[in-house]
C-alpha cells in the first residue's frame, strides 16, 4: 500500500533520522515550489517536474536493539519507497512514497476477525485504517502493582487469575493514548483511538508481552478519513 507525505522542514528529521532511512543517491535536486498545499497529497503541477529518489529504511539496528521483535520482523530487511524535494522562500517541502505492508497486514487481520465473529464494525475498521499514514499501537504488560485495590474484580491481587490485566496498567494505556491524541492534535494530525486494531495486532503476537493492546491509526490529509464511516454488513448465509 502507498501512502503519500507531504512534509514540512521540521519534519525531515523524524522520516529521515528517527527511522533510520538511508538514501541510495548522495546528491539530489530540488526544485522551486509553486503554491503548495500540504494536504497529505502530491497533486501540484510543480512536483512533476523534480526527480524521484529510492529510500530505503533499514530495520537491521532496530532489531539488534529489540531481539524480542526480531522473530515478527525476521524476513523484512527494507521498507521501500521514493521521495521528492521541492523549496520556496521559506520552507523545504518533502513528498515521499512509501509501502508499508505492516498497515496492510494489520488491516487483513482485523478483517478476518470481523468476518469470523460476523462483526460489521470490525471489518469497517480493517477498511478505515487502509487510509492511515501510520497506526501507533500503545500496551501494557501484565504487571500487578501490588496494591489490593479490588479494582480488578478480584479482593487481592494475589487472588487475581493470570491473564487479567491489573487494573493500574489498563490506566496506564488509557494515560499514555491521551498523551498520544492530544501530542497529534497539537501537529494538526488526526487520529481515532481503536481497541478492534489493538486486538488484531495482539492476535498477530505483536509487542510480545503485552496482553492489552490499543491502537490509533493517525492521518495528515485535508478530512479526518476516521469518522463518517458506513458500518460494513456481513452478508446472509
Amino acid at each position: 500500500m502507498k501512502k503519500y507525505f507531504g512534509l514540512l522542514c521540521l519534519g525531515i528529521s523524524i522520516l529521515l533520522c528517527g527511522c533510520n532511512t538511508c538514501f541510495q543517491s548522495r546528491e539530489m535536486l530540488v526544485g522551486k515550489a509553486d503554491k503548495i498545499t500540504v494536504d497529505g497529497t502530491a497533486n501540484e503541477k510543480c512536483w512533476q517536474s523534480v526527480p524521484e529518489y529510492p529510500l530505503s529504511t533499514s530495520v537491521n539496528a532496530w532489531k539488534q536493539k529489540h531481539p524480542e521483535y526480531a522473530k515478527i520482523y525476521s524476513k523484512k530487511n527494507v521498507v521501500p519507497g521514493k521521495v521528492k524535494f521541492l523549496y520556496d522562500k521559506d520552507f523545504l517541502y518533502i513528498s515521499a512514497v512509501l509501502e508499508d505492508d505492516d498497515i496492510v497486514a494489520l488491516s487483513n487481520a482485523l478483517h478476518q476477525i470481523g468476518e469470523n465473529m460476523g462483526r460489521g464494525g470490525l471489518m469497517r475498521d480493517a477498511d478505515n485504517i487502509l487510509s492511515a499514514e501510520a497506526v501507533l499501537l500503545i500496551g501494557s504488560r501484565e504487571e500487578a502493582m501490588c496494591l489490593n485495590c479490588g479494582y480488578c474484580g478480584f479482593p487481592t491481587c494475589g487472588e487475581r487469575t493470570e491473564g487479567v490485566p491489573c487494573a493500574m496498567n489498563t490506566i496506564d494505556v488509557g494515560i499514555a493514548v491521551g498523551s498520544a491524541c492530544a501530542t497529534a492534535a497539537d501537529l494538526r494530525l488526526d487520529t481515532r483511538v481503536m481497541y478492534s486494531v489493538g486486538y488484531a495486532a495482539l492476535k498477530l503476537g505483536w509487542m510480545p508481552g503485552c496482553n492489552y493492546i490499543i491502537g490509533i491509526p493517525v492521518s495528515a490529509s485535508s478530512k479526518n478519513p476516521f469518522f463518517d464511516r458506513k458500518r460494513k454488513v456481513q452478508p446472509q448465509q
